[in-house]
């Protein structure tokens, strides 16, 4: 095979690559808080007319500690945006264990501790769904 011929035949077998990926449909895994109510940023906090649910592609270890933030902005709602701590979790032992759900304690982080608590975390967003990371403009 000529060189030009094996570089079309690699750009060929990239692309089928590529379309095959994005036709597999991204995993939705609910989020719950550990005593199973939903999991969601507040519309006053992400910016938008309706609470966000947070919506999980891949499920955290148990014991992760989770981060989150929306860098504060000033539109004309008024000021948006957070800054949450949460930690994967099983549910409370009265709460049901579904299959596909993602359970969440949040944690209470002291503002000062933020930066130090942060090197600890692991970036929320990697297990978020684009479509929730879309809806929170992240």
């Amino acid at each position: 095979m000529a060189p030009e011929e094996i570089q079309k035949e690699a750009e060929r077998f990239n692309a089928e690559k590529a379309a095959a990926r994005e036709a597999v449909p991204e995993q939705k895994m609910e989020a719950r808080l550990e005593d199973d109510s939903v999991a969601q940023i507040a519309p006053e906090f992400a910016g938008t007319e309706t609470p966000v649910k947070l919506e999980f592609r891949k499920e955290p270890e148990t014991g992760t500690l989770l981060y989150l933030e929306k860098p504060a902005e000033f539109t004309s709602k008024g000021r948006i945006g957070f800054r949450k701590f949460f930690r994967a979790q099983e549910p409370l032992g009265f709460v049901q264990k579904r299959e596909g759900t993602v359970y969440l304690r949040a944690e209470p982080v002291d503002p000062e501790e933020v930066e130090a608590r942060k090197t600890e975390a692991v970036d929320m967003r990697d297990y978020l769904t684009a479509e929730t990371r879309a809806k929170l403009g992240i």
